[in-house]
């Protein structure tokens, strides 16, 4: 049944309770995909009825972003600030809102809906909280439920350069900024289309991705055990496979020109600061085996 269908079967009674629908996730970045996402929903539902919620947690390579860097980049694919809530649990309903007088629907992608679990029974008999939305009448306040729609994946696509590439996922938007971050070209074609213009401030948000690499020059944004955790997926996505971020890189044809250029670029740091560091040993008064062993070197 389509949500707009649901909502014609439901009238507000005087001192009856408000609709929420919360749209909940990650976001590690927020781009104009979600805005597609979060502006059907306030087709559905009413533009006063959907919000966003997320939180304020980073975690390395994986959550680079705050909930400040968020904001911004909401802001940037244009959601107000009315519509942004800050939250710890993404399940639970706002403190903001009363659970009495409040129905409460939360919309997530299917690795969330396993997780919820809704329909189920506990073990002591009772009915899980969260039941799947068939209709709105007949519908309880979030003291006693919340609701739960499972929304189709939106897939979004970018050009950089002559290589489309699909971002619809953090793990793949973070490895395609890290390849052009330092190419201004298709630094601007990343952020034109992510957010629907070239502005320096949200780059400078998404800089705080961390550039790592392996030996192989891929991009490592997560461990195997993170990658198997449920957790860390962001709600109306799946997260991709280890190892993909690099594919994707490659096939811009990028990754191997700035990896090279990247180890190049160390190796001299290594070597400036090794002479500047053995010119500054006294070997009248070494410190160490190791700066006795480079003056005993210098001596034959």
């Amino acid at each position: 049944m389509f949500i707009a269908n649901l909502f014609e079967n439901y009238v507000k009674e005087d001192n009856g309770p408000e609709v929420v629908v919360i749209y909940p996730g990650r976001f590690q970045p927020f781009h104009l995909g979600h805005k597609e996402v979060f502006t059907a929903l306030q087709n559905k539902y009413g533009r006063d009825n959907v919000y966003i919620a997320t939180s304020n947690k980073t975690e390395g390579a994986r959550s680079p972003f705050n909930f400040s860097d968020k904001n911004v980049l909401m802001n940037a694919a244009g959601i107000p600030d009315d519509r942004i809530i800050e939250v710890s649990n993404p399940y639970k309903l706002p403190d903001q809102f009363n659970a009495e007088k409040t129905i409460y629907i939360v919309v997530v992608g299917s690795p969330d809906r396993n997780r919820l679990n809704p329909d189920s029974t506990k073990k002591d008999g009772t009915e899980s909280y969260f039941k799947t939305l068939d209709n709105l009448q007949g519908t309880e306040t979030a003291d006693k439920h919340g609701y739960v729609i499972i929304a189709d994946e939106r897939k979004k696509q970018i050009t950089l350069g002559n290589n489309t590439v699909d971002v619809s996922h953090g793990t793949q938007a973070r490895a395609a900024w890290n390849a052009v971050r330092n190419d201004p070209t298709l630094r601007s074609q990343f952020l034109k289309q992510m957010y629907g213009r070239d502005d320096a401030e949200l780059g400078r948000v998404l800089d705080k991705i961390p550039q790592a690499v392996n030996e192989n020059g891929g991009y490592v944004p997560m461990n195997k055990k993170e990658a198997n955790d449920d957790r860390f997926k962001m709600a109306l996505s799946v997260d991709v496979g280890i190892g993909e971020p690099y594919h994707q890189a490659r096939k811009m044809g990028l990754m191997k020109d700035k990896i090279q250029i990247l180890g190049e670029e160390i190796q001299a740091l290594k070597e400036k600061w090794s002479a500047k560091y053995k010119r500054s040993i006294n070997c009248k008064n070494p410190k160490g085996f190791s700066q006795r062993a480079h003056c005993q070197g210098r001596k034959k």
